[in-house]
């Protein structure tokens, strides 16, 4: 396997999980400085140049953090950081990791990029303070969901735990955030000092 990947991107969820499984995997980086993200030779990879894409040792191609970290986990994880297939946990974590995907992902995309979502030249702004909205309304929804943790499942860590925490690191101001939200700081805590993961964290953070 081949793992495009760049620091302090969405491919920190996919070397968390390779870590935490003690996989051994090919990486390149992507010089997202130099927008090689957008060279003809990623394009050919991934064309939507979002980082990160992983190469298996058939070819296939699979971009998306989060499918990727699923499909480490229940191709190499042998019951870790996956529930049961078929339990509530499973479920739990499934829809969490695909609110988070589709909510807290966007909406930072949203929050970082607004000119991306806009043709008025004048729109940035708004977009911008729309996506925050919907960010820590995303956030309230998780918050009241968690129970006494520290992670999305528990005790349990699974994939969903670096793929939240990572969203919640890229925040813009994290106090503000973590102020009425002492779930989501937990979890947050938990993973960056992980010690598997801590190395990774620093590193990517």
């Amino acid at each position: 396997m081949k793992l495009y990947y760049a620091p302090g991107m969405g491919s920190f969820v996919v070397e968390a999980v390779l870590a935490e499984l003690n996989l051994v995997c090919e990486r390149e980086i992507v010089d997202v400085a130099k927008h090689a993200q957008s060279a003809p030779t990623y394009l050919a990879v991934n064309p939507r140049g979002q980082i990160p894409a992983l190469v298996l040792d058939d070819g296939t191609v699979v971009t998306e953090s989060a499918a990727i970290a699923l499909y480490l986990a229940e191709t190499y994880g042998k019951g870790l950081l996956l529930p049961p297939a078929g339990s509530p946990e499973k479920a739990s974590l499934l829809r969490w990791l695909f609110f988070a995907s589709a909510n807290l992902y966007e909406a930072d995309l949203h929050y970082f990029y607004p000119h991306r979502y806009t043709r008025d030249k004048d729109g940035a702004d708004g977009v911008k303070a729309a996506a925050a909205e919907a960010f820590h309304r995303a956030c309230d929804i998780l918050e009241a969901a968690l129970g006494e943790g520290p992670f999305l499942l528990g005790e349990s860590f699974s994939i969903g735990d670096p793929y939240i925490a990572m969203l919640m690191e890229w925040h813009w101001d994290k106090p503000q955030l973590f102020e009425t939200r002492p779930k989501l700081a937990r979890l947050h805590a938990a993973v960056s000092s992980r010690p598997r993961l801590a190395a990774l964290w620093a590193e990517n953070f």
